[in-house]
């Protein structure tokens, strides 16, 4: 009886050693990023210059979000490889990399950066609905000041990305590493997007944010032409 059982174990594994290891992986894991390793838009890799590399990048998503890579198809083992990986407001995303343990650093903004193994990467990323109750979002700044949240948020989930622009003008100034501030530790400002639009992060803790805009009024000087007796003068007030 021993000797039957024991042998019909050894057949058992026989059989589980021959099934794809893809049955046993492990659940989509989350993205390893945290909010301390939003490091900012300095930190962005410059394009390649050659987008044909030796390997192949394949990338797949399932629920509401945004996937990118640059480069997009393929890339040569130790390239820096950037990802743009945009959940819905309300979601959170997971990763499956196959096995391969891929380190990604968080840019901040929903970018990620990791270097290109010796070997095809493939991607599968999985928005998730997050759990929980949704905390406000304010801010306080002068009716002037030009700022806004990407995907015109209101509230957000507890742990969820939230990102805000805020835009210079000739008529204010501000600093804006030390006078924009919020009611949370992991607020971040992450850079300069074009010329004139800046970029913070924060991650929405388990209660209302306010963010703070300090700004300096700034003079600005208005040109008027006057025509009389077809002569013109140009001032300033």
């Amino acid at each position: 009886m021993k000797k039957k059982a024991l042998a019909l174990a050894l057949a058992l594994c026989m059989v589980l050693s021959m099934l794809p290891v893809s049955i046993f992986a492990a659940q989509p894991q989350a993205v390893p990023f945290r909010a301390n390793d939003a490091v900012g838009f300095d930190a962005l890799p410059e394009a390649p210059a050659e987008l044909n590399g030796e390997y192949w990048i394949t990338m797949s998503k399932t629920g509401p979000g945004i996937i990118h890579s640059n480069p997009r198809d393929s890339a040569n083992a130790g390239d820096e490889v950037l990802l743009m990986v945009n959940p819905d407001p309300g979601y959170t995303v997971y990763v499956d990399d196959h096995g391969l343990n891929l380190e990604f650093l968080y840019l901040g903004g929903n970018r990620y950066l990791f270097i290109m193994p010796a070997c095809d990467v493939t991607l599968d990323f999985y928005f998730e609905a997050l759990e929980g109750p949704s905390y406000s979002l304010d801010v306080n700044a002068a009716e002037d000041v030009v700022w806004y949240f990407m995907d015109a948020v209101t509230s957000a989930k507890e742990g969820e990305s939230v990102i805000l622009f805020l835009e210079e003008r000739e008529y204010y100034t501000f600093d804006p590493e030390t006078d924009v501030t919020a009611n949370c530790e992991d607020f971040f400002y992450l850079g300069m997007e074009g010329e004139e639009r800046h970029v913070y992060e924060l991650f929405m803790p388990a209660h209302d944010v306010t963010i703070s805009i300090n700004t300096t009024p700034q003079a600005v000087r208005h040109y008027i032409d006057v025509e009389v007796n077809n002569w013109s003068w140009g001032g300033a007030s």
